[in-house]
């Protein structure tokens, strides 16, 4: 792969290796220099830190001052992310963002780039060392329990919820340090399991510590050569478990056995047993590790420790618990894990391993053997890797939703990685054909059907349904076809088109109504539309109607925003769609119409082919072919902005009267102007937008498409220009930009 020029967002200058994540920087950005890349690094204004442009270990180093928003729960880490934002060049291929509580603002710059190369932005990988929400309900113990500080944690974990949410979601690709990490992140932030990539930390490659070295290091430092000496690195002392060490040696020392606990990288004070030695330089801890009997983090949540893997990595025994998610080696063979917060437990752990020469000596053994394969050059490996899928295509962003879901079979990309190695994923098919089922389970089988049915080539689509009930004949069946399917209970129409583009791994989507089909020609006309134009980005035809038992019944009347299963879109396009459709419960076909217009996507139309066949479930309802007087509809909007629960109720309202006009041929212009008046002057604009804004353009399009397009960017976006002619509908198959 040609030289990369990346930008490694970090928390701290790349010469400080002191700190877990700036210290991922430090190696594995200098190991990705040597192999020919341009390796860039963003770093805050810090006391003791250079203050210009500098080089270290083949990066540049480039200071980005004025941090800001200081009052503000993770104000510095967020406004440093801002000007970095400001400072981040064009011509990047890679921007990595090592920041967890500050990557949303450079994500969202990079992801607005275009690369003078073909005009295309740089790949986003956003790398989170650790669930940040479990750190601070960690660190929650050591506030004072009065109502200020209560409301202040909520507070901060609201903020850093969605701080923290949103960077993971707008990244291209997430590298988490393990498969526990991973897991925590899919469920918090409902990541799609192939967003988020499991690569482990490196270690440099050191031979094994001799006796001799052992010796020397001890006289270098002080130590008494007849004590046992234990060794506790860590800046947060609490969440790493200084308090659990510290009984932990009371309690060996009480019992006769003379060991020590070496303190480093805190400011904790020493204590009997404990000897605090603060900050140290890199050389100094090297010779800590050389000389200690065995390494001890009682910690209570990592992500997976550095240290560990340095301590391992020179055959030093490791004592840690089950939080600190270390897997690579065995408990018991190759590190020992004991039950967190429990002195009692990891006193007997370690007396029973310090009275063990022997086996304390083969503990390190085993450990080194384990961990010293995980380098920094198979963790750069690893990384370009990464780099160059994510540069080809691979992955795109999968923005975060609120809906629960979960596959009713295994997805092939939940598996995790086998250790020291990203997973590697499948080709993606080209086309994604998203069966969205309600409650009509007799016509969902038929629908799947009629996709597998067509004479595009089967290894190049993917099916997947998104249902609200569960009926295990069905299931299985559609997992005997290879079909993905997923629960998703209680969820309106809106939020499962979302999670469909959330979810889609093709390049185009097509939408699918559990009671309409395809015909055999939709997907490759589909297909060789999208491959002929690839500037448009949505694309809507002809539908053939028919009746409850599958018979033809004419065709419908052509309408350009009308049935989404007649709807496909470009999935890189419908992104923009996702928070427009998260807030509505229906008329998702007119939405995605209007989005992409306003969006200025290129529109493609085909009137005349007919490519859907269209089920009308329902027989006309006589209600909708006379509309209520204009004064009784008045008074129904009055009487429900009184109520409680007046938004959803008036919204349905709206929604049905506007929907009727759009369909009922015997309406004039006065009527719907009059109709649209009462329901804008009836309620707050702000709060029902995004209920509004589709029903109110359906409603003026029929008259004027010109209008509904102008009132529609109103509504989106507060401003419209009313000089800018809009061209009309294209005739035939002619593209359309918009």
């Amino acid at each position: 792969m040609a030289g990369l020029d990346i930008a490694f967002v970090s928390s701290h200058h790349p010469s400080v290796e002191s700190m877990g994540s700036s210290h991922v920087v430090s190696f594995l950005g200098r190991e990705i220099a040597r192999r020919g890349h341009r390796v860039r690094v963003f770093y805050p204004e810090r006391p003791g830190l250079p203050t210009g442009p500098s080089r270290w270990g083949g990066m540049e180093a480039q200071l980005v001052p004025g941090e800001s928003l200081r009052k503000f729960p993770f104000g510095p880490e967020f406004g440093f992310s801002q000007n970095v934002a400001r400072e981040l060049p064009d011509d990047l291929d890679v921007v990595v963002v090592n920041n967890e509580q500050g990557g949303a603002p450079v994500i969202r710059r990079a992801r607005a780039m275009q690369r003078s190369n073909g005009g295309r932005r740089p790949l986003t990988v956003g790398v989170l060392h650790g669930l940040s929400l479990r750190m601070l309900e960690i660190g929650r113990a050591l506030r004072p329990r009065t109502f200020r500080p209560r409301v202040g944690y909520y507070l901060d974990w609201a903020f850093l919820w969605w701080l923290e949410g949103r960077g993971a979601s707008l990244a291209d690709v997430c590298v988490a340090p393990s498969a526990a990490v991973r897991e925590e992140l899919l469920e918090t932030y409902h990541l799609r399991p192939s967003h988020v990539q499991v690569i482990y930390n490196g270690t440099e490659a050191r031979p094994l510590r001799s006796p001799e070295e052992r010796r020397k290091a001890r006289e270098a430092l002080g130590l008494d050569p007849r004590n046992l000496y234990l060794l506790f690195i860590a800046r947060d002392h609490y969440r790493k478990g200084l308090d659990i060490a510290r009984e932990t040696v009371g309690l060996l020392r009480s019992g006769g056995l003379p060991v020590t606990l070496l303190n480093v990288g805190n400011g904790q004070p020493s204590s009997e047993g404990v000897r605090s030695l603060g900050s140290v330089s890199p050389e100094v801890k090297d010779q800590l590790i050389a000389a200690c009997d065995a390494f001890f983090l009682p910690t209570r949540y990592e992500g997976y420790p550095i240290v560990i893997q340095e301590a391992a990595a020179v055959g030093v025994p490791v004592v840690t618990t089950p939080a600190a998610h270390v897997e690579i080696g065995t408990s018991g063979r190759d590190y020992l894990a004991v039950e967190p917060n429990t002195p009692e437990a990891h006193a007997r752990a370690l007396r029973s391993l310090l009275q063990d020469p022997p086996r304390l000596e083969q503990m390190g053994r085993e450990g080194r053997a384990a961990q010293a394969m995980q380098t920094y050059a198979r963790q750069a490996t690893a990384y370009l890797e990464l780099f160059e899928r994510g540069l080809s295509g691979e992955f795109y962003p999968t923005p975060y939703h609120p809906i629960p879901y979960r596959w009713t079979r295994e997805d092939p990309a939940a598996a995790g990685p086998a250790p020291g190695s990203a997973p590697a994923l499948s080709r993606a098919p080209y086309l994604s054909v998203v069966v969205l089922g309600w409650k009509r389970q007799g016509y969902i089988r038929g629908a799947v059907e009629s996709v597998l049915r067509t004479s595009f080539p089967r290894d190049d689509v993917e099916v997947l349904v998104i249902k609200g009930f569960e009926e295990p004949e069905l299931d299985g069946w559609l997992s005997s076809q290879g079909v993905r399917v997923v629960y998703c209970p209680e969820a309106p129409s809106g939020p499962k088109h979302a999670l469909g583009i959330e979810l889609a791994r093709g390049e185009v989507i097509c939408w699918l109504d559990d009671d309409d089909e395809f015909t055999p020609e939709k997907l490759p006309s589909v297909a060789s539309v999208f491959r002929e134009h690839p500037d448009i980005s949505f694309f809507h035809h002809a539908h053939q109607r028919m009746d409850l038992l599958g018979r033809p019944q004419g065709p419908g009347t052509y309408i350009p925003d009308f049935n989404c299963s007649s709807m496909a879109v470009r999935r890189r396009a419908a992104q923009g769609l996702r928070m427009g459709l998260l807030a509505v419960n229906g008329i998702c076909d007119t939405l995605q119409y209007y989005e992409m217009m306003a969006l200025g996507r290129r529109i493609y139309e085909e009137r005349d082919s007919r490519l859907t066949r269209y089920r009308v479930a329902l027989a006309p309802n006589p209600n909708f072919d006379v509309l209520p007087a204009y004064a009784t509809l008045a008074r129904q909007v009055r009487d429900l902005g009184r109520g409680r629960d007046h938004r959803k109720a008036l919204a349905s309202v709206l929604r049905i009267y506007f929907s009727t006009l759009v369909r009922t041929p015997c309406y004039r212009r006065a009527e719907a102007a009059e109709l649209l008046t009462i329901g804008l002057r009836s309620l707050s604009i702000r709060p029902f937008l995004p209920d509004l804004r589709e029903v109110v353009c359906a409603t003026l399009h029929p008259f004027s498409p010109e209008l509904s397009r102008g009132v529609y960017t109103f509504l989106r976006r507060g401003k419209v220009d009313w000089l800018t002619p809009h061209p009309g509908p294209s005739p035939g198959a002619t593209p359309r930009p918009q």
